[in-house]
């Protein structure tokens, strides 16, 4: 029966993290998109939210927008990552690129093998 309840409880949740992750604090907004990012609500408000947030100041937003848009395998994660360019060290280990590159591969490579 709980999981029932988390189900009725995810709109609210949605809504509630769409609007944190427009909070004027950085690293509340890195927070909310990061947890957006991961959210399994494949709502259109979702991804049209993190899609808003690829001009954000704050590199880790803009990377978990774009994150969270490859997972959703979203059409707007090819300007996305445009949008995130280079990034400065530190980042080469990070799952979320490795996302983003397997979206690219398999999208110029359709078909193939991963």
């Amino acid at each position: 029966m709980a999981a029932s309840r988390d189900d009725d409880l995810r709109p609210d949740i949605t809504r509630a993290l769409l609007l944190l992750a427009e909070d004027p604090d950085a690293e509340t907004r890195g927070a909310a998109v990061s947890t957006l990012a991961e959210f399994q609500d494949l709502a259109p408000a979702v991804a049209d939210g993190l899609a808003g947030l690829l001009d954000d100041d704050y590199l880790l937003v803009r990377l978990a927008a774009a994150y969270g848009l490859a997972r959703r395998d979203d059409p707007r994660t090819a300007e996305a990552i445009e949008r995130l360019g280079r990034l400065p060290a530190g980042y080469e280990h990070d799952h979320r690129l490795s996302t983003l590159w397997r979206w690219s591969w398999q999208k110029e490579n359709p078909g193939g093998a991963w």
